[in-house]
């Protein structure tokens, strides 16, 4: 009794810490005309059956087209988000009194990272962080800034369900740097650390957050950048041992991207070792910033290139070009194209990074695999068609980071209990081939995969490839001196009941009508060889492309108008079949 008294605690604590709240993504547009299909804002949930992102779409959230911020509670369920003068719950319902968190008559969401979400220590409440917006200039505005910093305390009733906004608590009276707010967990595990510049001045505000309220404030002179205007974003590595600024240089000839790298002591909140750097000579907008999952690689952006510099002895060395901007332009709505360059990036709970054309109308993304991989980092442009137009996608700091054990800050008993999370993804080549990765948190030291087929590995991330088809249930169990976890997923290699095919994969043919370019979705199901034909209406086939589990981009464009039939097969057995209108 007292072995099952102490896993079943274990589990407890391990659950409690799980922290998904960056599980949900929603970004939108309100800018777009109701034509071609749009379904409203793009919904991105990583709690999904296969660990990797479902795509859902909804017209019920307020509209994300400015830098809005969203929580998700522990479990991964959205709780608030907010646009920057409108906050709603998870029934999208307005919560009280969210009129008095911006002064400024929405904006508090314009520029990058101008609002943070952080959770109470309570497990229910959330804290808002966010700045009053002020213009540079009394005839011709140069720039912006932040008057003050100030937070809120949403109140969460779970009885009633219903949530209220509490009276604005003033942190700093002062100019600072517009946006780029972000924070970092201290090094007990419990506390925050939250950095913003100065404004006009070499210096960084430095705030310790405990229990719910500043315990300390603090002024670094950093010798930073002035910037008189966001153009750029603030990141943590995921570890917490470095910090990064990105900026526009202000000569408006130039307009060129550039990059402030720090090392961070999570236990005092002092920078050191700043190290700077100019990304190139071309003109720029945003400047995007994003650190790999294991914080060996950080990764910059501008509008033309994407860099990723190796981080050897804390300082930024061995610069490579991943990727240049291809020029290519995105379909948008109503036979308009849009540019797709480079833009912000995010570190996703998948351990994907996800670029969007910042503050550009796109249907787009941009998608880094591998990007803790030494020679094996992987860049997709417009990875994804999308059923919206999006133009900017949420900042998150990083929530699952835990205290650093054993060290003088180590003060409040928290331990680094391993919380399990993978994915698994099919090989393109061979159907039988499934890779798995590796999303586990908390300071994992041992791994140890079940594959369901009675074999075993111990590998951080693998792949591992079955003799047959089947239905197999693989687990992963993760380990470290203070306990374990485990996580089993059902992965279907191309088992199906013949009657009922429908039922077991779920197609999706998108957008229909369509002017071309076409989605076809292939969910639930991992196929063996599976190809999406297209027929004319006499029966003609026109086109047999190769499909995968997900999404699917197909070019129609050089169909003529008319009605089509896709059908889809795989192994010889038709799994699916729809009508497809083109019309451009």
């Amino acid at each position: 009794m007292r072995l099952l008294f102490i896993i079943l605690f274990i589990f407890f604590i391990n659950k409690a810490v799980t922290q998904r709240h960056d599980f949900m993504w929603l970004a939108g547009d309100n800018f777009v005309i109701a034509v071609d299909s749009l379904l409203g804002s793009l919904v991105l949930d990583f709690n999904s059956e296969n660990g990797n992102p479902r795509y859902t779409y909804s017209s019920k959230f307020a509209f994300q087209y400015n830098y809005g911020s969203q929580i998700c509670d522990h479990s991964g369920k959205l709780r608030y988000n907010y646009t920057g003068d409108f906050l709603e719950d998870h029934r999208h319902l307005p919560v009280s009194g969210y009129q008095q968190i911006c002064e400024t008559n929405n904006s508090c969401g314009i520029d990058p990272q101008s609002t943070l979400f952080l959770p109470s220590v309570n497990g229910k409440d959330y804290l808002i962080f966010t700045g009053k917006w002020k213009p540079i200039g009394d005839t011709e505005v140069v720039g912006f800034y932040f008057e003050d910093l100030s937070y809120h305390r949403i109140q969460y009733d779970d009885k009633a369900d219903s949530s209220i906004v509490g009276p604005k608590i003033n942190i700093i009276r002062d100019s600072i740097d517009l946006g780029r707010l972000t924070a970092c967990r201290h090094a007990n595990g419990r506390d925050w650390w939250i950095l913003t510049g100065r404004f006009n001045r070499p210096e960084i505000y430095t705030i310790q957050l405990s229990k719910d309220s500043v315990s300390r404030i603090f002024k670094q002179s950093v010798n930073k950048f002035n910037d008189f205007g966001n153009r750029g974003f603030a990141c943590f590595s995921p570890d917490g041992k470095y910090y990064c600024v990105t900026s526009k240089e202000n000569d408006e000839k130039q307009g060129f991207g550039r990059v402030e790298f720090y090392q961070f002591d999570r236990c005092e909140g002092i920078l050191s070792n700043r190290q700077i750097s100019q990304l190139d000579s071309l003109e720029s907008g945003e400047v995007g910033c994003a650190f790999s999952s294991n914080s060996h690689y950080l990764f910059l952006s501008t509008w033309h290139y994407l860099y990723r510099y190796e981080i050897v002895d804390g300082s930024l060395q061995n610069r490579q070009v991943i990727a240049e901007y291809d020029g290519k332009p995105g379909y948008l709505f109503n036979n308009q194209y849009g540019r797709t360059n480079f833009g912000s990036l995010q570190l996703g709970p998948d351990h994907r990074m996800y670029m969007n054309s910042d503050f550009i109308q796109t249907r787009y993304l941009h998608i880094i695999n591998n990007p803790d991989s030494d020679d094996d980092v992987e860049f997709v442009p417009r990875a994804n068609y999308l059923k919206a137009v999006i133009q900017t996608i949420p900042m998150h700091p990083h929530y699952r980071l835990g205290p650093i054990d054993n060290s003088i800050c180590d003060s409040l008993g928290i331990d680094n209990i391993p919380w399990c999370w993978w994915r698994y993804q099919q090989d393109s080549v061979d159907p039988f081939c499934i890779h798995f990765t590796d999303l586990s948190m908390y300071d994992v030291k041992e791994w140890q995969w079940e594959f369901g087929d009675g074999t075993i590995g111990n590998k951080q991330t693998t792949e591992h490839c079955y003799n047959q088809k089947g239905i197999y249930t693989v687990c992963l169990i993760v380990r470290n001196e203070n306990g374990a976890d485990t996580l089993c997923r059902t992965i279907n290699l191309n088992i199906t009941n013949s009657q009922d095919l429908a039922s077991i994969m779920n197609l999706e043919v998108f957008p229909n009508p369509s002017s071309g370019v076409t989605l076809v979705n292939i969910n639930h199901y991992n196929p063996f060889r599976m190809n999406a034909n297209i027929y004319n209406f006499f029966g003609e086939k026109l086109l047999t492309q190769r499909v995968y589990q997900g999404s699917n981009v197909v070019d129609l464009s050089d169909f003529k108008n008319g009605i089509y039939i896709i059908n889809v097969i795989d192994d010889g057995r038709l799994m699916g079949s729809t009508k497809l209108i083109i019309n451009k």
